[in-house]
């Protein structure tokens, strides 16, 4: 065979419709089970939005009817690096005598789990 012959040889292989069908087959089901997946995790952060919804709600709550809660901001904490502690540096309050406050009725979901929330007294 001559160099020329054996460049025009043809580079198709041919696939019988069976091999094409299980190919297919193989790729709708990794499809599915990764489809699968994906519902499985929205149904989970679906529950969990709701979940901190409760608690953002009762937060709030809190934020309102807490005797440390004064202008806004809660009295009882001071906090000093709120970026450690995942407090967004928009709801910092900055008083006069240097300490940091948080916006409580702005960051509600710092007093879900607060162990010094007091009912406001009347």
């Amino acid at each position: 065979m001559s160099v020329t012959e054996e460049t025009l040889k043809p580079s198709v292989t041919l696939i019988s419709a069976s091999e094409i069908e299980n190919e297919l087959k193989n790729a709708l089901n990794e499809f599915n089970e990764k489809h699968k997946q994906l519902e499985d995790k929205i149904t989970s952060l679906e529950k969990f939005i709701s979940w901190l919804n409760v608690a953002k709600a009762q937060g709030l709550w809190k934020a309102k009817t807490c005797k440390y809660s004064s202008q806004e901001a809660c009295e009882a904490w001071n906090i000093s690096e709120p970026e450690k502690l995942g407090i967004p540096q928009d709801v910092i309050i900055f008083k006069q005598d240097g300490t940091k406050k948080v916006a409580v009725l702005k960051f509600p979901e710092f007093c879900v789990t607060c162990p010094l929330y007091e009912p406001k007294r009347q």
